[in-house]
């Protein structure tokens, strides 16, 4: 098992299927995960490209290679939606982390620059975190793709 395995955290790496144009940039995404089982555990990291899991949800993995884990299946949903936010201004990531924080939700970048990731967890009202991503929009100030959106989100 890897060093990070051993404090009872691993890394998933789930296999991304690139478009024609190769979007996402990459051909797999690792996330970090708390060991729960042999072969469950729970995501704690958010996903940037992955879609239909988010921060929260319990997976099975098996053993890979270089210390890393293979995603192998999503056994339950915990409530989180997912969302990735492509910034055209990125002088404006701060505002909008800390008006998301402000909510209730976490957010992950530095993965690709301009790109963000936001967990929204189960309580938090769709609605008001969708106001604020609906308000950089119609400035052009960013766009943004649902990637898992829970069913007590779905509006």
């Amino acid at each position: 098992m890897s060093e990070a395995a051993d404090v009872g955290f691993i890394r998933v790496v789930f296999p991304l299927e690139q478009d024609e144009e190769g979007y996402p940039p990459f051909a797999e995404e690792a996330l970090h995960a708390r060991i729960l089982s042999d072969s469950v555990c729970e995501l704690v990291s958010i996903p940037f490209f992955v879609e239909g899991v988010s921060k929260g949800d319990l997976v099975s993995y098996s053993a890979g290679g270089a210390g890393e884990f293979e995603f192998e299946e999503l056994l339950s949903v915990r409530g989180h939606s997912t969302l990735r936010i492509i910034f055209f201004d990125g002088s404006r990531i701060e505002e909008l982390v800390r008006q998301l924080q402000e909510v209730g939700c976490s957010t992950e970048s530095g993965r690709v620059q301009d790109l963000m990731s936001v967990d929204i967890p189960p309580g938090v009202e769709y609605r008001s975190v969708m106001s604020l991503i609906e308000a950089g929009l119609s400035s052009e100030l960013w766009d943004y793709e649902e990637s898992c959106i829970a069913q007590g989100h779905r509006m």
